[in-house]
């Protein structure tokens, strides 16, 4: 499923559009509608105000995973991990994805030598 998706869908859960979701944010609708439509990735401020909006984590919202659930309320990140999050955003959404297929690659070939 995509960010984009994953956004939308727990939005309606919760009552919220995407005009909502743009006016929570400060956003037009048309950002909104490319995250969901363009499969476009929000910036990290605004993936952590989304998180706080929709009461699910940054990780969960970015890959679908709640394992760390992790939310912006969390001021424990780390410098590399604000690092990552910048390059992510400003990568194309082709490498967006490609970035996660290797981040689970590595997170399985992790869990295979513990």
């Amino acid at each position: 499923m995509s960010i984009g998706k994953r956004i939308i869908d727990t939005a309606r859960q919760k009552g919220y559009n995407q005009r909502d979701i743009a006016n929570a944010l400060g956003i037009s609708p048309s950002a909104v509608s490319d995250w969901v439509k363009k499969g476009s990735t929000p910036s990290g401020k605004r993936l952590s105000r989304l998180s706080e909006l929709l009461g699910v984590s940054i990780e969960y919202l970015v890959s679908g995973n709640e394992t760390g659930s992790r939310t912006s309320n969390d001021q424990s990140f780390t410098k590399q991990e604000v690092e990552l999050l910048r390059i992510y955003n400003k990568i194309t959404a082709k490498n967006q994805a490609l970035l996660l297929i290797y981040a689970f690659e590595l997170e399985e070939k992790n869990n295979n030598n513990e």
